[in-house]
């Protein structure tokens, strides 16, 4: 954490008599960066055969669009339509996405705490963090799915974010931001699925 002021005494920043605003900055241990990395680019928080009730074809689809983090689109909800019973939930979160996600982001920076606040990079962080649980959530609601998470790739969400400084609320905040700027409720189950299993680390 990065004290911006005048100077800190015993890890409270002092200036002119007044405590003044700490900033979490996104300075990252190798284990940090290494939980960073696999959440960018390798691990995700899907699982498609968790519960066992997602069709091979709508399996087949999740698959491909997580490993290129990619939303589903129009023409594979047209394609796919037999298998994704609420189909209407991924064309909201592809038309919506960036306001559901602003207003998850505006969730989790107010989350962060009075007097605190967080720098560039691990708004970006955050953000990216976002709109990777919206997608795959909305991967799990069109198909209805009771259990889609992949529970050991989800706690690395807890040691990238002790590495920033920041506790889980923050995120589990925006993440419910996100749930209720979604106008189709039915995706509101898999949300709540995610918040409960981080609450649960």
């Amino acid at each position: 954490m990065e004290i911006m002021g005048f100077g800190y005494l015993n890890g409270v920043g002092i200036g002119l008599g007044k405590v003044v605003r700490v900033v979490i900055c996104g300075e990252l241990s190798d284990r940090g960066s290494q939980a960073k990395s696999y959440l960018r680019g390798h691990k995700s928080i899907l699982d498609v055969g968790a519960d066992g009730m997602i069709a091979s074809q709508a399996a087949a689809l999740f698959r491909k669009n997580d490993t290129g983090r990619s939303f589903v689109s129009e023409r594979e909800v047209a394609t796919n339509a037999g298998v994704l019973t609420h189909s209407e939930v991924l064309g909201e979160v592809l038309h919506r996405r960036e306001e559901i996600v602003e207003a998850g982001l505006a969730a989790l920076v107010a989350a962060v705490g009075k007097g605190e606040g967080i720098d560039e990079d691990v708004r970006t962080s955050c953000r990216f963090d976002l709109l990777s649980i919206l997608r795959v959530v909305s991967y799990a609601a069109s198909v209805e799915s009771v259990d889609f998470i992949h529970r050991e790739n989800l706690q690395l969400y807890k040691v990238l974010y002790d590495e920033l400084g920041l506790s889980l609320g923050p995120l589990v905040a925006g993440i419910a931001a996100m749930r209720d700027a979604l106008r189709d409720s039915r995706a509101a189950p898999c949300f709540d699925q995610v918040i409960e299993a981080l609450n649960s680390l």
